[in-house]
């Protein structure tokens, strides 16, 4: 189990990424503070691909909604991702699923 910064306990999947100790000299940053960054690039990227929702990336974050929001702004990315047929099912309460391939290279 993890309690996240935002507040929940849930079971979680770990992700561990090795690099040169040279990374850390030239970004100038703790492994603490360089794994906070790589989750919140990493969630950023996935939410502009399509591929998870602001919800979802800003638990893969670790932070709350609104925080992500802040995240996105520093990132020059746009909050508005949905298309206008999502928003309208949104809107309706309905879900429309994209293909997880979606955007990929």
């Amino acid at each position: 189990m993890y309690r996240g910064s935002v507040g929940y306990t849930r079971p979680m999947k770990r992700v561990e990424i090795y690099l040169p100790d040279e990374v850390f000299a030239g970004l100038d940053r703790d492994s603490t503070e360089l794994a906070a960054e790589l989750r919140a690039a990493a969630a950023t990227k996935l939410y502009e691909m399509g591929r998870v929702s602001q919800e979802v990336a800003a638990q893969i974050a670790g932070v709350g909604r609104g925080e992500f929001l802040t995240i996105l702004s520093q990132f020059k990315v746009s909050p508005m991702q949905e298309t206008a047929e999502e928003a309208l099912a949104g809107a309706r309460g309905e879900t429309i699923s994209r293909s997880l391939n979606e955007g990929l290279p």
